[in-house]
């Protein structure tokens, strides 16, 4: 069967060199884009550079998030701090005693409930140490005496999802521990005073001997050392009255503790109030546009110009594939006619 001329057309046109050329051409470029791809999304891996703008925005959400946390922190030193010890036993346990209250809950009426926290405290039986309020919170900490917490823990408890707890907790070690630890720092301090006031007398005769016998060196070195000892007892005397001076404080402070109550509020807005919440949207918003903007831009910009030298590295290397090729191809023909 003869062929018609459209097969003839169609063999023509896939014989032609043209063609053949143009396919190879296609084919490289799609390598080279495979290439090219993959290189890229390892660049976006390693720079932190990604073309989900979704995850820019909310990244930078979760940046605007981020709020200091407050802390409370104390100070090293030479003292223990005033926490009552609760490990051990100590006869007559519950002698000494101190009781907090904790007071917490989501409250409806919460204005009502902060007013209230600025009533008391300008009534002189409850003595504030703080009060804090905001717009979706009101705490406070502050001290009574027994017979006063009751009505006030009345008053509180009336509000709906108002909780309260107690907790009583013996503080006769820690005070049997004060007291023992001021005793044996005063013995140290006595120790100490009557050292240097004996060094002192000491170095003054030994002073005044080689004074009468005319001895400068020993009386120079009499001097030196006197001063050195004088000044490390001093040293050591200040140190052991301060420390005495912090217990002190701390007994004292502890005393006062057990004949009060301590009552600690923290209470939160039944519904939280957020004013801002359409601002911080449209902030939100803004800044994933520009974001989105700035990786639009780079994608358009930095990786279109890394493709486009890719492709004329590649297609580069391709004519030099093909140059290589019809030239190895034709010795290969000349040798074989030999």
């Amino acid at each position: 069967m003869n062929p018609t001329p459209n097969q003839d057309q169609n063999t023509y046109f896939k014989n032609h060199p043209i063609v053949k050329k143009a396919a190879w051409i296609i084919g490289a470029l799609l390598i080279v884009f495979i290439l090219f791809w993959g290189t890229i999304n390892m660049m976006s891996s390693s720079t932190g550079l990604s073309g989900n703008s979704i995850s820019l925005g909310d990244r930078a959400m979760q940046e605007r998030a981020i709020a200091p946390a407050n802390m409370e922190m104390g100070q090293g030193g030479l003292i223990p701090p005033t926490v009552p010890t609760t490990g051990g036993y100590t006869q007559n346990l519950e002698q000494y005693e101190t009781t907090d209250y904790q007071v917490s809950g989501r409250v409806k009426a919460f204005e009502l409930f902060c007013d209230n926290l600025e009533t008391l405290k300008a009534d002189d039986r409850y003595d504030f140490r703080t009060l804090q309020s905001s717009l979706n919170n009101c705490r406070a900490t502050f001290f009574t005496e027994e017979q006063y917490a009751a009505d006030v823990l009345t008053q509180f408890q009336q509000n709906e999802g108002v909780q309260t707890s107690r907790m009583t907790e013996s503080v006769t070690r820690h005070r049997e521990q004060i007291q023992s630890r001021s005793n044996i720092i005063q013995q140290q301090l006595n120790s100490v005073t009557s050292t240097l006031i004996e060094a002192e007398q000491a170095y003054n005769e030994i002073a005044a001997f080689a004074r009468a016998e005319r001895d400068t060196e020993t009386y120079s070195e009499a001097i030196t050392e006197k001063l050195r000892q004088v000044d490390q007892l001093t040293q050591r005397k200040i140190s052991l009255t301060s420390q005495l001076d912090a217990l002190a404080q701390q007994a004292a402070d502890l005393n006062e503790r057990i004949g009060v109550v301590q009552i600690n509020v923290n209470v939160d807005r039944s519904y939280t109030l957020n004013p801002d919440k359409v601002a911080r949207e449209w902030e939100q918003a803004w800044e994933l546009l520009t974001d989105t903007w700035t990786n639009f831009g780079i994608w358009l910009t930095v990786y279109l110009g890394i493709f486009l030298l890719f492709v004329a590295q590649w297609s580069l290397y391709v004519i030099i594939l093909l140059v290589l090729a019809r030239f190895g191809y034709k010795l290969a023909r000349r040798i074989w006619k030999l």
